[in-house]
């Protein structure tokens, strides 16, 4: 009996540990008067009437009006919520997420809406969790603090056009969003230690490369690496340099082998995605459009190291030298592909995309 006993709580701290860990630094706990998943209701009302919209815009046009709270598409609001003069809702963002799996934010107002903070919380909407809007429990808590009730999700589940259908691990779970938690941030450098987090930088250290730029303004702030002669290929290939040419269409494009990118900087809103590579010539590059979180292979296939995750994804190949003397280089972008031509001449870079292709 004892035995069991002790088997029986070793599982249940397995499967608490299991939570804790999914979830984060958060306070959480189980309740039984909770409101089951409903994989009928996986879209708010509001989402439900914007499909409705767009199945109707496949036979007749529809204009489709934004509306917006707290400068956030109602359409990305999972619940919201006003108690005296505080305001806050809970909405999904793919800032930090690929686009299948939309992070968890949370947007808070004191003063009835006049102004706004808004905090990524590090969970994943579907992945781990499922943020109910149809819960009876009150978004704003007795001390401030805004809590959901979820369920739990392994991460897989089935398609079933136009949702995903997540398969759950557990439900009722009543989880709470100390603002001071969502607020650290251990250097005060305008990320937080959650984001931090997500992005692999040094919570402790303002400027994690020492390149001189501020890691919540840094489009590279994990490696600061020398420039190569072939940098401003892969920046012209990464920044999605649209004057690069098509094979067929013009004159291949030139880059000067000097050639040094404009300096640019992140902003509020500046989508993250992820680069695993080795090759220096790659990881020494100058974002414009994104920022890029590179990882070596070793980093990316530590089984103790923080996951980064559900961050989109970006495939960019070395150069991959060819009889004639060109270059072949592949980028992959979500389901998106791309092949380049590249040649080393006396004026310097010739390239050409020679190929665009779905996965």
């Amino acid at each position: 009996m004892f035995l069991l006993a002790t088997l029986l709580l070793m599982g249940c701290l397995a499967h608490q540990e299991a939570i804790a860990q999914q979830i984060g630094g958060f306070q959480y706990r189980e309740i039984a008067d909770y409101s089951p998943y409903d994989d009928s209701r996986s879209f708010t009302p509001y989402q439900d009437s914007i499909m409705e919209l767009l199945l109707k815009s496949w036979d007749e046009p529809q204009i489709i009006k934004k509306e917006l709270i707290g400068g956030v598409d109602k359409n990305r609001i999972l619940k919201h919520e006003k108690r005296d003069s505080v305001e806050a809702f809970v909405y999904e963002n793919d800032q930090y997420n690929d686009i299948l799996n939309s992070g968890i934010f949370v947007a808070y107002s004191s003063n009835s809406g006049s102004t706004w903070d808004y905090y990524y919380t590090g969970l994943t909407q579907d992945a781990p969790l499922f943020v109910k809007w149809y819960s009876k429990y009150p978004l704003i808590n007795a001390e401030g603090n805004v809590q959901i009730e979820a369920c739990l999700s392994s991460g897989k589940g089935y398609t079933h056009w136009p949702m995903w259908i997540p398969q759950v691990v557990k439900d009722g779970l009543l989880i709470t969003f100390d603002l001071e938690t969502l607020r650290k941030d251990s250097d005060g450098d305008g990320l937080t230690d959650i984001e931090e987090a997500r992005l692999r930088t040094d919570p402790y250290n303002v400027d994690t490369d020492n390149d001189g730029i501020p890691d919540n303004l840094d489009l590279n702030p994990r490696c600061n690496v020398p420039r190569t002669d072939r940098t401003s290929v892969y920046e012209a290939i990464l920044n999605e340099n649209m004057t690069i040419p098509f094979y067929d269409i013009e004159d291949p494009l030139t880059i000067p082998f000097d050639e040094i990118a404009e300096s640019h900087y992140c902003t509020d809103t500046t989508k993250t995605v992820m680069i695993v590579t080795d090759d220096p010539n790659i990881r020494s590059i100058q974002p414009q459009t994104q920022r890029v979180i590179f990882l070596t292979t070793e980093e990316f296939g530590d089984p103790k190291a923080y996951n980064p995750g559900d961050l989109e994804k970006l495939r960019v190949t070395s150069f991959d030298k060819q009889e004639d003397g060109s270059y072949i280089v592949h980028e992959d972008y979500s389901s998106l592909g791309y092949a380049y031509s590249v040649k080393k001449t006396s004026k310097g870079w010739v390239i050409k995309m020679i190929s665009r292709y779905i996965e």
